[in-house]
């Protein structure tokens, strides 16, 4: 988990890690891949969403998950075809200041 007394642990705050912006992925990958050779029993990381807090955000290591292991996550959701998802997506953009140009209408090609 890097959440914030997590990362207090490591002397790391949010800003150090999680409230970043892209330029410092590449940098932040680093550190997963840190986490992952130095934790060999850690499956993936946990952390809020910095763009949607509280909303967690996660990651899995590919290679310590079975390749089942999201199949009873529901599939792709076509924005076209589901009213429902167009709904969420709009909230979230409302709240994000994020303006959608020509929005889908579902069940219209």
């Amino acid at each position: 988990m890097l959440f914030t007394p997590d990362l207090a642990l490591w002397g790391l705050t949010r800003a150090d890690l999680i409230d970043t912006l892209s330029p410092t992925y590449p940098q932040t990958a680093r550190w997963a891949e840190a986490i992952h050779h130095a934790y060999p029993d850690v499956r993936g990381l946990t952390w809020s969403s910095r763009l949607c807090e509280p909303a967690p955000s996660v990651v899995f290591f590919g290679d310590r998950v079975s390749p089942t292991f999201l199949d009873s996550v529901d599939g792709p959701r076509l924005i076209a075809k589901d009213a429902d998802l167009l709904k969420d997506l709009a909230q979230f953009a409302l709240r994000t200041g994020i303006t959608i140009l020509n929005p889908p209408v579902p069940g219209r090609p």
